[in-house]
């Protein structure tokens, strides 16, 4: 077994331990979810653009990220405080987060729908925003993101 066979099946035993809970790590993901926050997993029959899911990528990492693009074999996922679209394949994929347990406890139920397609076409207009200015500190600062801000309910920092 290679090393991330190993990490993807310890990851697995840790969920079922745990009541399909992990921990989230990393900013990628604000303004809903900030590193720290637990999230609760759930797997479904079949996954929409706009689900928040956690899964590994192709690099071997545990990212807890947006879905932006679908194909039969590969999906696409991008954090909605992030630049960068990552490849994931559908196997990977531990199940889409339905709630979210903030660091005082209060649990906040996701609801997907038209707002979570709205904040994917937001942050793919950041991602082409980025790869034309080269720049991540203004991409924040764009408007782009603070309609995101808006649609999480979240205050902008």
């Amino acid at each position: 077994m290679d090393q991330n066979n190993l990490y993807k099946a310890l990851t697995e035993i840790q969920l079922r331990q745990n009541n399909n809970r992990i921990t989230v790590k990393g900013v990628s993901m604000e303004p809903i979810i900030s590193s720290g926050n637990q999230v609760v997993l759930e797997k479904a029959e079949s996954y929409r653009i706009g689900d928040i899911v956690t899964a590994f990528d192709q690099k071997g990492r545990l990212l807890t990220h947006r879905i932006v693009r679908m194909k039969k074999d590969m999906w696409y996922i991008k954090g909605d405080h992030a630049v960068a679209v990552e490849s994931v394949d559908p196997k990977d994929c531990f199940g889409r987060v339905v709630t979210i347990i903030r660091d005082d406890g209060t649990e906040q139920k996701v609801s997907y729908g038209l707002k979570s397609i709205l904040i994917v076409f937001l942050s793919l207009k950041m991602h082409k925003r980025f790869l034309v200015v080269k720049n991540t500190e203004q991409v924040f600062k764009g408007r782009y993101y603070k309609w995101i801000c808006m649609l999480s309910k979240h205050r902008i920092k």
